[in-house]
């Protein structure tokens, strides 16, 4: 936290933790996430003035997607926060960028610069494998954003991805016309508000676990993990279920062809007409049952994967 104005850091915290309470943005999430340390921290010291944010009443919060949020205060000063450009619009003088590859948010107080927040994001682990797997399945990548330029470069670097696959400063709408241009069925990977418009857009939106609640029902499938690593299952998933769906329609066919031959050729007991009814939902069954075998049997495959190639890079 970068401090702009004449407040002490207990007061901008409480002013910061006021203007993000109540957002679902990830960033306001990670704001609120850093005060609440900061203040622990601050408790467990001694200090009296570090939860004074809990004193402060919201009169009206308002957010506009993708850009930053508005909050009245019961005595009367309005706070504001969000991305650079949005509080330039609502009249915030603010200095020029740095050219850093980390997010930023900006609080301003009364339309007055207060405190400027960096955040560092992180990847999670095994996200560059995970997109180097589904690049090799013919899939074209592309990491839509509404972070500054040099953050979502930052993170691109880190996960194996290209300056072109790389779109930055995106509004919630402006995702969503880019992605009906590109070329579709398309998928579209999102965990926050400002991702509901681009997965109704998208052809398959996937929610990843964490994500707002009004997201997930929203997306096509909803993921039992966090980030990108699922998608990869669920696509393996999904080609397997089809490949399997093709191969049913086939046995059914050519089983209902010979029984229909045999039916036309000779009389047939009631009994054996019902073992024959039954044993061809069986067998349909059984190789159904081959997806949840093969589920099962891919993490084991790719935990011994990983084991042995750490053996093998181990010095």
């Amino acid at each position: 936290m970068h401090s702009a104005a004449n407040l002490t850091e207990p007061e901008l915290l409480a002013l910061a933790s006021v203007a993000a309470r109540g957002s679902e943005h990830p960033l306001a999430r990670a704001v609120r996430r850093y005060v609440q340390d900061v203040q622990d921290i601050q408790d467990a010291r001694g200090a009296q003035d570090a939860g004074a944010g809990g004193e402060l009443e919201i009169v009206q919060a308002e957010e506009v997607g993708g850009r930053g949020r508005r909050v009245s205060l019961g005595d009367g000063r309005e706070l504001l926060l969000g991305s650079r450009a949005w509080l330039a619009e609502q009249g915030v003088a603010t200095e020029q960028a740095a050219d850093s590859g980390e997010s930023e948010v900006l609080l301003a107080c009364d339309g007055a610069l207060s405190a400027r927040f960096t955040l560092g994001e992180t990847a999670l682990l095994g996200t560059a494998e995970t997109l180097a797997e589904l690049r090799r399945h013919g899939l074209a990548l592309a990491l839509i954003s509404g972070d500054r330029a040099p953050a979502v470069r930052r993170l691109a670097d880190a996960v194996g991805m290209k300056a072109e696959e790389c779109y930055a400063g995106r509004s919630p709408e402006a995702k969503a016309k880019l992605l009906a241009a590109m070329p579709q069925p398309s998928l579209y990977v999102g965990d926050g508000l400002n991702d509901v418009v681009g997965l109704a857009t998208a052809s398959v939106g996937v929610a990843p676990l964490g994500a707002n609640s009004t997201v997930q029902e929203g997306a096509s499938v909803a993921l039992l993990k966090p980030g990108v690593a699922g998608v990869e299952v669920a696509w393996r998933l999904a080609h397997r279920t089809r490949r399997v769906m093709r191969q049913n329609l086939v046995l059914s066919g050519i089983y209902n062809l010979l029984a229909l031959g045999l039916a036309v050729a000779m009389p047939i007991p009631p009994l054996i007409a019902v073992l024959a009814m039954v044993a061809s939902s069986l067998s349909v069954v059984a190789n159904s049952a081959r997806l949840a075998l093969a589920g099962e049997r891919e993490p084991q495959a790719r935990q011994q994967s990983q084991q042995v190639g750490a053996l093998g890079t181990a010095p």
